[in-house]
């Protein structure tokens, strides 16, 4: 059970949730792209390496170095640093989208990326909140509101990612990495940063 629930806790990183979140949009609304039509890709391409390939390669020389006892960051304090740099990270590829002409729901997903990212942050100096949960609620905001934007019919995406969301909690539970309260408090985090995010653009 152990390496099941480890291997969900892979699977849907935090830091890929971001890239998984545009892939799904570039699916079931290519119209949003209709402009980009053949090159929608590069943008999933710069997604990754901004939000993932660039954070991951940072968070493992931070644990080369000595900065983190633990790559799996199983303490607060191993989490600090880690937070900062990739918050640092998701600020600069959001603003640097937001002044280009890329589609309106790339600067959302970013958007939501960075609030959770910080949220957890401010959450981490008084309890280890879950930010796997955080991801999963804000990839789960993401598909809902893509129910209205898309031509097809996604509710069972949403179905589906609902019924993720919870095997990323209860996985994270049972490797006792989190109580079920910090899993909580990261649903909580990721729904209330992604609809933000929506709300404010």
């Amino acid at each position: 059970m152990d390496k099941i629930s480890k291997g969900i806790s892979i699977l849907f990183h935090p830091l890929l949730l971001p890239s998984y979140a545009f892939a799904y949009i570039i699916f079931t609304n290519p119209y949003l792209f209709a402009v980009y039509e053949g090159t929608e890709w590069v943008f999933l391409v710069r997604v990754i390496l901004n939000t993932f390939l660039f954070p991951a390669a940072c968070i493992f020389l931070l644990w080369r170095l000595g900065f983190m006892k633990s790559i799996e960051m199983k303490e607060k304090e191993d989490r600090i640093i880690p937070y900062i740099t990739t918050g640092t990270l998701y600020v600069w590829a959001y603003v640097t989208f937001r002044k280009s002409s890329d589609p309106q729901i790339l600067n959302i997903i970013l958007l939501g990326s960075c609030i959770a990212l910080f949220l957890c942050f401010f959450a981490n100096i008084f309890t280890k909140v879950s930010i796997h949960a955080a991801g999963a609620a804000c990839l789960c905001i993401v598909v809902m509101q893509n129910i209205l934007m898309s031509s097809y019919d996604t509710k069972w995406v949403f179905l589906l990612i609902i019924f993720i969301a919870g095997m990323i909690g209860v996985s994270r539970i049972k490797l006792k990495s989190h109580s079920i309260q910090e899993v909580f408090g990261g649903y909580l985090i990721g729904i209330a940063a992604q609809l933000f995010a929506y709300r404010f653009l």
